[in-house]
């Protein structure tokens, strides 16, 4: 069972190497990589039939899998990868907009605001901040405005 657990091993190492570097290696090292692969798969695949063999001598039931040899590992490797690179790919996306949508929206109107009023409490520059909307930061420009015209009135 130790050797079984072994061979796994090295052959999901086979399959990860296939994966990191498929793009990077010469063809005939990828068929070499597939072949070598195919072969581990084999071997593991005879030793698990042996087991399974004697377990049924003893009486226990197996449900014994079979494998497909034939299958293009590096195809089915990129028909594996590719829905998780469209999500990495439209999350990328996503956050890109909603980073936009954030700073345009939220940031920049209330670091305007912040100037603008920077700018009249220091230097005495009318508080003129062009905005629309019905929104909290058209609230807090309202506000402000309120509050400097309370001030004129009192001073």
């Amino acid at each position: 069972m130790k050797r079984i657990s072994r061979k796994i091993n090295v052959s999901f190492g086979v399959l990860i190497a296939l994966l990191l570097f498929s793009q990077g290696l010469s063809m005939v090292e990828l068929r070499r990589l597939e072949r070598h692969n195919r072969e581990l798969f084999e071997q593991m695949e005879a030793e698990n039939l042996e087991y399974h063999s004697a377990l049924e001598a003893n009486g226990v039931v197996v449900d014994i899998p079979t494998a497909h040899p034939d299958i293009d590992t590096h195809i089915e490797i990129r028909r594996t990868i590719m829905p998780g690179v469209i999500a990495l790919m439209v999350a990328i996306v996503v956050v890109l907009i909603f980073w936009f949508m954030v700073g345009y929206y939220y940031v920049r109107p209330t670091l305007m605001i912040q100037r603008k009023l920077h700018d009249y409490l220091r230097h005495n520059i009318p508080f003129n901040v062009p905005m629309a909307g019905r929104d909290e930061i058209v609230w807090l420009k309202d506000d402000i405005e309120t509050l400097i015209s309370l001030l004129k009135n009192k001073g």
